[in-house]
């Protein structure tokens, strides 16, 4: 399906699979080294963006897995927490357009639970992506582990396919690693136990030529042990496929060839260090390109400095891969963990090391340059805001002059540690940032916050001119919202002004005003002394034309399934007596057809976090389906829907307003919304569009369609 309205700015993705990258040893003297480095700011990789997870409240890990191909970057955040799930995990797509990378969709699994770490791998080729859940809990099995097919078709990515072991285990960790070839995937179960060998690992080969992804083999090493962990790297091109096994004797390590014909896979060669010593980890990182091949080794103790960690190159001739380089940094300490990742592609290899700096933690990356036939040490590079314990380098990924760098423990100004990915390109010139500010006016309570892009929060004390701390990058989306609404006493402010894309300078014109009076006139009538009340969260209730959004399934107009949402406070109004429902007037911008249109009354408790609707804390106490307007515009109906809020204290009232799929009978159904200010946010969810929970407008790129719904009340 494709997000018509709705996602008409989710640009569709290509990720690269992350395949934790290949290094190389350079051996250019000393000397030349450190005078290429002194060239660094003129020449070689140059940060131009970055970005961190967009949607705050939690550490999501944003970062621990990249993907790179062409003008579509994939990024993995397999902690985030995806409605009431912790470490359910989502995947974030960029794309490149005239020079700058935005975020255009959110990926999450159709099924996913907490803990299944969605995201800690992702592969991309052409229109196909695949994406591994290794914490999965498949069939009562923990961890057994999944790997979810999205397919990028107008537009928008769309979860296809399911895989997991039907014969799988707890444990198995399969989907850690991922290989994509055109239709041919190798799949990393690290933890498999083979036959009484726990902890072994396996890896298992999948063909999509049908379009479908169907097992065909299941691979593991001739000279299997327990604790070997094959399967815990995957580097796959064509029909070569080198598969890490890092715990394999000792944890000294080794990486397994495997060779495809006439779709069999055999195994062909067994590659170890050739100064392979225990706990050096070889085979953790992989990365291979053509007859090129890079093994990291992060525990190896070159010149005697522990886990400093190399590389080694091997070169494919004849069928036979043998060792003909070791690469470490020039200036490795001790614990710098350099090979962590690699990444490779034709004679350019990226190499992380994310404990650099004197076992700080901040972490770098080192390029490597191999068209002389030797891989030469060329820049050494880090985040411009690296910091200790930062982890800047794991991953990497790469693809023709643009890298992707994650660093996963990214830590925010605010003290969370949600992550972050760094955009460098080579010989590139950094795109200018400006700021983002304006004023506020009428402010007399405590509390109010602002909020840009959906993090780098600003706590505002009084009246006057504010800028935002963190600068956005030149041709960049910018969204200022109100995070938090002041207290003491409580009153309501609106921002103007505040979305656009920067033009080449700062932005100085958001308006921000405040009110005493409570936009939102609820129980205007008196509610508490009896009698009825009307709650409404927009004093203009008359829908505005094409303001509003829907997952669509075409240009056409048909529209997915829908749900639209709004969350009423009574605390705000000092209520304290039990409320009853007895209807809702719906506005509705435009019908074709009369879809049915079902609306839900729910209670939230009241300490959920506000203007915020978690699933899986709402009790329905009513419902009622009716059908809509046909052939409506610009209309508004009444529903009668009955329920009752006994403790208006400790809980909110939620209503949702949700249509039917219309696929069937060609419908399509667009709710009334309006551009007037609203004292609360708007939200709207659609699994067809891959958003299954409650997200505000604001943050599908609609700040400025405020849905209209009027509930009415008695006592």
């Amino acid at each position: 399906m494709a997000c018509v309205a709705l996602l008409a700015g989710a640009i569709p993705l290509c990720a690269a699979a992350p395949q934790k990258p290949a290094l190389s040893k350079s051996s250019a003297p000393a000397d030349l080294r450190a005078a290429i480095r002194r060239t660094l700011g003129e020449d070689g990789w140059v940060q131009m963006q970055d970005f961190t997870e967009a949607d705050p409240g939690f550490d999501p890990e944003f970062g621990v897995s990249v993907a790179l191909h062409g003008t579509t970057a994939m990024v993995g955040a397999q902690q985030a927490k995806i409605g009431d799930n912790s470490g359910q995990g989502a995947v974030y797509v960029f794309e490149k357009s005239d020079g700058v990378w935005t975020r255009t969709q959110k990926l999450v699994s159709d099924d996913g639970q907490a803990n299944d770490l969605f995201g800690d791998a992702i592969a991309f080729s052409g229109d196909t992506a695949l994406i591994g859940a290794y914490g999965a809990t498949i069939n009562d099995n923990f961890a057994q582990g999944a790997v979810y097919v999205f397919t990028f078709a107008e537009g928008t990515w769309t979860q296809t396919q399911k895989i997991f072991l039907d014969d799988g285990q707890s444990n198995d960790n399969f989907g850690y690693s991922i290989g994509l070839s055109g239709t041919t995937a190798i799949i990393g179960a690290d933890g498999a136990k083979v036959g009484t060998n726990e902890f072994q690992g396996a890896a298992f080969v999948y063909d999509g030529s049908s379009g479908s992804w169907t097992r065909t083999q299941k691979l593991t090493a001739g000279d299997g042990w327990i604790g070997d962990i094959f399967g815990y790297s995957v580097a796959l091109d064509g029909d070569r496929a080198m598969i890490g096994a890092y715990g394999n004797n000792g944890y000294q390590g080794a990486v397994y060839v495997f060779g495809g014909s006439d779709g069999a896979w055999t195994q062909t060669q067994k590659l170890l260090a050739g100064d392979g010593s225990p706990n050096t980890y070889f085979g953790y990182a992989t990365a291979l390109s053509g007859s090129t091949l890079l093994v990291g080794a992060w525990g190896g103790n070159p010149g005697g400095n522990d886990m400093q960690g190399s590389v080694y190159v091997f070169t494919g001739s004849d069928g036979t891969w043998t060792q003909t380089q070791q690469l470490t940094a020039s200036d490795g300490l001790p614990h710098d963990k350099f090979g962590h990742s690699v990444a490779l592609q034709g004679t350019t290899a990226l190499i992380g090391a994310d404990g650099w700096s004197n076992s700080s933690a901040q972490g770098a990356v080192y390029a490597f340059d191999g068209s002389s036939g030797a891989f030469v040490e060329t820049q050494r590079f880090v985040a411009s805001d690296g910091a200790p314990s930062f982890q800047f380098g794991l991953p990497v990924t790469l693809d023709g002059d643009t890298a992707l760098v994650g660093s996963w423990l990214w830590r925010s100004p605010e003290g969370t540690v949600p992550g972050k990915a760094y955009f460098f390109q080579y010989h590139g010139t950094p795109l200018p940032t400006y700021t983002v500010g304006g004023s506020v006016s009428g402010l007399a309570g405590s509390g109010l916050v602002l909020r840009q892009n959906g993090g780098d929060d600003l706590p505002i004390a009084a009246d006057g001119d504010f800028t935002f701390a963190t600068p956005v990058y030149d041709g960049s989306h910018y969204a200022v919202s109100i995070a938090a609404q002041p207290r003491d006493p409580a009153q309501t402010c609106s921002v103007a002004n505040g979305n656009g894309t920067l033009a080449g300078a700062n932005v100085a014109n958001v308006v921000v005003t405040c009110v005493d009076s409570v936009i939102d006139y609820i129980f205007a009538d008196g509610f508490e002394s009896g009698g009825s009340a009307t709650l409404a969260q927009t004093t203009d209730t008359a829908p505005v034309a094409q303001n509003s959004i829907a997952c669509s399934h075409d240009s056409g107009g048909t529209t997915a399934e829908n749900q639209y949402w709004r969350r009423y406070y009574f605390s705000e109004h000092g209520v304290t007596t039990m409320a009853s429902v007895t209807s809702v007037d719906v506005a509705v911008e435009q019908t074709i057809g009369a879809p049915n249109m079902t609306v839900t009354l729910y209670t939230i408790p009241h300490s959920v976090t506000v203007d915020t609707i978690d699933l899986g804390q709402l009790t329905q106490i009513g419902q009622a389906v009716v059908a809509s307007p046909a052939d409506a515009l610009l209309a508004t109906v009444n529903v009668p829907v009955t329920g009752t809020v006994t403790d208006p204290v400790d809980s909110d009232l939620v209503v949702e307003v949700s249509t039917d799929d219309g696929t069937e009978d060609g419908t399509t159904f667009y709710i009334g919304s309006t551009t007037s200010a609203q004292t609360h946010p708007s939200f709207i969810s659609s699994a067809s569009c891959n958003i299954p929970y409650p997200t505000t407008t604001a943050n599908v790129g609609y700040p400025d369609m405020h849905i209209i719904q009027a509930v009415n009340i008695t006592d």
